[in-house]
């Protein structure tokens, strides 16, 4: 699964506790960062405040659900 993961052009990335755990080459370059760098690294490294504010706010509504 990994393979096929580091494969994509798609950035894509998994988390675990807001860490970065795996996250493929492609991720990385979406942002300016060697993916690499990244693991370990929280998710706010790369949005600023306002933005993470902004992403916890959303994250923290709840579901609509039809």
């Amino acid at each position: 699964q990994a393979k096929a993961l580091d494969a994509t052009m798609e950035g894509m990335a998994i988390l675990k506790d807001d860490r970065y755990v795996y996250m493929n080459a492609a991720h990385g370059v979406m942002y300016g960062w060697d993916s690499r760098d990244l693991i370990g690294q929280t998710w706010h490294v790369l949005y600023s405040e306002p933005m993470r504010r902004w992403f916890e706010a959303v994250s923290a509504r709840p579901s609509c659900k039809s």
